[in-house]
């Protein structure tokens, strides 16, 4: 093979690279969010570690919510990336680019493979490989993907989209490799990964049988490719072969089949354990209205695909009421699935890709409800079945509007090369709000002012800025545009506390917990405000409200310990950090208030113990280290008190306390500077 023929095969693919490193290379500046990177991310000490299994797997958050639950190789990803990167943002960052990059290359492959399968009278005339690479190129770059590649905790998306997509292709390559097993292997092994990445890769094994039955149905094994050569099994199909059923395909490729359809056992194991939370999420959408919603949803995935403008994370969760809003867009959905599902059936390649784009859509946009109604990350690998067919279309219109091949080639790559051009540029800007969570919520509430979720995150990061005064109008407009929502209620209580208003927060708290009577979070936050105002008995009744409701609310409990504390009943507050503790074993100021109840009941070695575990889940636990300290000068350890002591006045450095024991430390130094234990 000569150098010149190597060069023109990888340079489609190294453009790619380019226009996907051009377009997401912004998004490296990128911060973590809290809605989920500080959670999955951030302040995770299960992904810090890789052993034991159980910890990079983060088995133990199981059914709490959050992103990485149910989700192990989601998470060993992100462990792996720590041990690589530390906590950085920017390390995260990267790797979900090159998990996209991954995604794009492999989704080239797929199309110029299916192209080359084709009659040369079907395929487009651009040829496959250019098809292909503009095909994967506008994919890859549209701003639509913003969300799955630059929001690092959606990570959960574009891996298991990763995986799909290596899924399909190994599945190509072997209906017609001569080592059929070797790639059969390798997409029943990424089907089991993407399984145990998000629950969407449920519909991979269906779209692989599809895909056989419409473009490869008609092969007999391997026999007819035998005496072929390697670019000749290559052009098999279409045309050229005569059509099968399901049935004879089946038992052709049985192995590969049942393999897939086995990794659905993997996801039934998973979702299994959470199906609680997810018929929490049921209950409180609903099966019939989230269904109902979906049609006019699906119709806005379209419109952001031809036309993507004023993205935003949060579009607020409308509900479509009245058959008006429900059968108006479910009409033409329903037009475009029963032509999608003849055409399959009549291995039609376009009805194939109408058909997979709701296949895609199914795990999210179907009666299987979750807590947002829209998404866009949800389009990430059903926009390739929205830009396949349009190029297709615009293939076909330049070949009636220029008839002449090479004028037609020249305005083919100017069109191409402009499309691709403005989306990543739009990509680009779209990056740009996702910089500072601050930026990203500006943006949010400037495109969408009615949405309330995105008011009350405005306010929440204005108070984690210091800026109290100027969350309360997003607290309140949030309030306004749901008044029924107690989590505002609770968040525009806490802000008034912090401002020194308790009575209108009592209020608030007071609403709060009206809408929802078992919200152990109002219960809480209003016994920390009744504490601040020197009333720990009236506090102590809420804080046993929120664990009697919550009985794994680890705050709760060292809030009620603290309480308990200050009214002298050590052994009582120490239970109650204990079950903290074991409530949520990574909680840092838990495992410090054990300690400081141990310490207080003469146990200075156990204290120990619990310090340590303090520090190794937040190195920079000032209050663990004077307290290590203290508890360490009690077991005798006066040279390592020392040290724990000076590392509590170097992270603050106004510590009285610490400078004070540590001034006691050095009167008891001798010559040299060594410490007389």
């Amino acid at each position: 093979m000569t150098q010149q023929h190597q060069l023109h095969r990888l340079l489609p693919p190294l453009l790619i690279v380019l226009a996907v490193v051009l377009a997401f290379f912004s998004s490296l500046q990128g911060e973590f969010f809290e809605i989920d990177d500080v959670e999955t991310i951030r302040d995770n000490p299960h992904i810090r570690r890789l052993w034991p299994p159980s910890e990079p797997l983060c088995l133990p958050l199981w059914n709490t919510g959050a992103t990485v639950d149910t989700r192990p190789v989601l998470a060993l990803s992100l462990a792996l990336n720590y041990q690589l990167t530390g906590d950085a943002p920017w390390g995260f960052h990267l790797v979900n680019l090159l998990v996209h990059l991954a995604a794009a290359l492999l989704l080239f492959g797929i199309v110029r493979r299916t192209l080359l399968c084709l009659p040369e009278a079907s395929r487009p005339r651009a040829g496959p490989t250019a098809f292909a690479f503009v095909a994967a190129a506008v994919w890859a770059v549209h701003p639509l993907q913003t969300e799955a590649v630059t929001y690092a905790a959606q990570r959960a998306v574009s891996l298991m989209g990763m995986f799909y997509l290596l899924t399909l292709y190994a599945s190509i390559r072997a209906f017609t490799s001569t080592r059929p097993r070797l790639w059969s292997t390798i997409a029943i092994i990424a089907c089991a990964l993407g399984m145990g990445t998000k629950e969407s890769m449920v519909t991979a094994p269906v779209l692989v049988i599809l895909y056989d039955y419409v473009f490869r149905g008609g092969l007999q094994g391997r026999t007819m490719g035998v005496a072929r050569s390697r670019r000749e099994r290559g052009h098999i199909g279409g045309s050229e072969t005569t059509g099968q059923d399901l049935a004879p395909l089946w038992r052709q490729r049985r192995g590969l089949y049942l393999g897939l359809l086995s990794t659905w056992l993997i996801m039934l194991f998973l979702v299994a354990a959470t199906f609680e939370k997810m018929a929490q999420d049921a209950s409180s959408t609903g099966l019939l209205p989230y269904a109902g919603s979906q049609p006019l949803v699906i119709l806005k995935y379209l419109r952001l695909a031809f036309w993507p403008r004023g993205l935003v994370l949060d579009y607020t969760n409308h509900i479509s009421q009245g058959w008006q809003e429900i059968l108006l867009p479910t009409l033409p959905l329903v037009i475009l699935f029963v032509f999608s599902l003849i055409g399959t059936a009549k291995r039609r390649p376009v009805a194939f890709l109408g058909l997979a784009f709701f296949v895609l859509l199914s795990p999210s946009s179907s009666v299987a409800p979750t807590m947002n109604v829209y998404n866009e990350h949800r389009m990430y690998l059903a926009l390739a079945a929205v830009v396949i067919p349009a190029l297709a279309g615009l293939d076909l219109l330049l070949q009636w509007a220029i008839p002449r091949p090479n004028p037609r080639r020249a305005i083919g790559a100017l069109l191409s090369l402009a499309v691709v051009a403005a989306l990543a540029v739009g990509t680009n800007v779209r990056n740009l709000a996702w910089r500072t969570e601050l930026a990203f919520w500006t943006d949010n509430v400037a495109k969408r002012p009615s949405s309330s979720t995105a008011h009350n995150n405005m306010g929440s990061v204005l108070l984690a800025q210091g800026r109290a005064r100027e969350s309360v109008p997003h607290y309140r407009e949030a309030m306004r545009l749901r008044p029924a929502s107690a989590e505002h209620h609770n968040n525009l209580a806490n802000v008034l506390q912090a401002l020194g208003r308790p009575r209108e927060a009592v209020e608030h708290y007071r609403e709060a917990l009206r809408i929802k009577p078992d919200y152990a979070e109002a219960h809480n936050n209003w016994g920390m405000a009744l504490a601040a105002a020197g009333q720990p008995r009236e506090a102590m009744a809420h804080y046993q409200q929120a664990v009697q409701l919550d009985p794994d609310m680890g705050k709760a409990h060292v809030n009620l310990g603290n309480a308990l504390q200050a009214l002298g009943r050590t052994r009582d507050a120490l239970g109650h950090y204990r079950q903290a503790v074991q409530a949520q074993p990574d909680y840092a100021d838990a495992h410090n208030n054990v300690a400081n109840a141990l310490l207080l009941l003469g146990q200075p070695h156990n204290a120990i113990e619990h310090y340590r575990e303090a520090l190794r889940l937040e190195p920079g636990h000032v209050a663990a280290h004077y307290g290590c300290g203290l508890a360490l000068r009690a077991a005798g350890q006066v040279r390592a008190a020392s040290e724990h002591f000076e590392q509590a006045l170097r992270l603050n450095p106004d510590h009285a306390a610490a400078r004070k024991r540590l001034r006691e430390m050095k009167a008891r130094m001798g010559e040299g500077g060594k410490v007389e234990d």
